[in-house]
This record gives C-alpha cells, structure tokens and sequence, in this order.
C-alpha cells in the first residue's frame, strides 16, 4: 500500500506509554478531552492488562513518532475494537484501514465470532470506514461519557 509508505506498524511495547497518551489526547477536541478525563477509568492506563493479555494493541509509527493506534480485547466469543485512533495529519493515508484489518485479523486468529465497536455520533470517517468494511450499525447508546453508535460484524 503506497499510502503506507514509511510507516511500521508494530505491536505495543512498554516504553510505548508516554506517546500513547499523548496521541490519545491529540486526535481529540478538546471537549472531548474534558469527557475522557472525567472517566473513572482510562484502559490506556493499563494497556498490558486491558489489551496485550487478552488481545492486541498495535502503534503505528513515521520517523520513530507514534501516529496511530489500534487496540483490540476479546469479550467471551466476541472482540470488541476498543480504539483507533490516528494523528490528524496523517489521517485519509490508509493508516486507520490497516489497524481495522490487523486487529480483525488478530480476532480472527484468537477465535472470535464477531467483532464488536463503537465510535462517536459526530466521528463521520471512522463511519464510513466501518461502514465501508461490512459492520452493521446494531444500536445507540453511550460509551466512555459520548453517545455513540454500536457497530458489529461476523467473522
């Protein structure tokens, strides 16, 4: 993939934290910061408990910088693609497509059924992207502190 050029996509490493964090925090607005905060748990605090141990968490990187994440846990027969996220300057570069692949893949290899998800009501590309990879909208309802749409997919 052209658009890929240049970027390594990897699992997480520990050292990975700090950079993680702060991605997280650039790809949102600052509304949305102030939701996120708010939260009495933040999974990006654990992500060797919360991802690694029961599913995936992969960086993406561009000159040694982290410009994407993806992060995947299996919930009994179905996974549920918790996050993605990529740095507003690199996004529509396929990058977000890649990490949905992967982490499908990931699922698919560790036996779940479904894969399940969510993203923000205002989040329109990453809606389109689901949309485009045959997830199925299944309900409404919040998430993390933001109204949300639930997405699934058989696989």
């Amino acid at each position: 993939m052209a658009m890929l050029e240049g970027i390594k996509i990897r699992r997480y490493e520990k050292n990975d934290s700090l950079a993680v964090l702060r991605l997280e925090n650039e790809c949102m607005k600052p509304e949305e910061v102030e939701i996120r905060a708010a939260q009495p748990k933040n999974p990006l605090k654990d992500i060797e408990g919360d991802f690694l141990a029961n599913g995936e968490f992969l960086v993406a990187s561009k000159g040694g910088k982290i410009i994407a994440i993806g992060a995947m846990r299996r919930q009994g027969e179905a996974a549920e693609i918790a996050k993605i996220r990529v740095h507003p300057d690199f996004r529509r570069k396929s990058i977000g497509q890649e990490m949905l692949l992967r982490l499908e893949k990931k699922a698919a290899e560790i036996g779940c059924k479904k894969i399940i998800l969510d993203t923000a009501i205002g989040h329109l590309a990453a809606q389109k992207m689901y949309d485009k990879n045959g997830y199925k909208e299944y309900g409404r309802g919040e998430s993390e502190g933001f109204y949300c749409i639930l997405y699934e997919k058989s696989i």
